[in-house]
């Protein structure tokens, strides 16, 4: 169920950085650490850790990609890099279940935003139930935001 819908204006506390697919689970549990230390006093506890994905490269296996928490001012924090993404467009779907199986609900918005002749800007991921709260990956829940230009 793909939702035309708005997503909210947020700033989030990011490390940033080009990573192989194979690597990205070091990536994010390393990043969302460094961010969780740095950011603490300004985190924003009522939303849910995120990614954001700004390229997906199939052919070289890897992505440019930004673990991400929301926190509250848009000052840089002890090295690292704030994004600010204003409210915007989007299309969003939730999903249910591992991260390894996201792949059909990204095909689905890709295919949805192809047929409605939009074009993505960027990717968020926020993971509403993950590894944190929840052991049995097939009640992790994911909110997936393909924001449009």
């Amino acid at each position: 169920d793909i939702q035309e819908t708005t997503f909210p204006a947020t700033t989030y506390a990011t490390v940033r950085q080009t990573v192989k697919f194979a690597d990205m689970h070091t990536f994010f549990s390393n990043a969302y650490g460094q961010i969780a230390t740095a950011a603490a006093n300004r985190m924003d506890t009522t939303k849910p850790a995120a990614a954001i994905y700004y390229n997906w490269d199939t052919e070289n296996m890897q992505s440019d990609l930004a673990a991400a928490f929301a926190v509250n001012g848009s000052d840089d924090i002890n090295g690292l890099s704030t994004v600010s993404i204003p409210s915007s467009p989007a299309y969003m779907l939730r999903y249910t279940g591992g991260y390894s199986g996201s792949e059909a609900a990204h095909m689905a918005i890709n295919e949805h935003l192809a047929k409605n002749g939009k074009e993505m800007q960027m990717v968020v991921e926020q993971y509403v139930v993950n590894a944190h709260t929840e052991p049995d990956s097939n009640k992790w829940v994911t909110d997936i935001y393909y924001i449009i230009k």
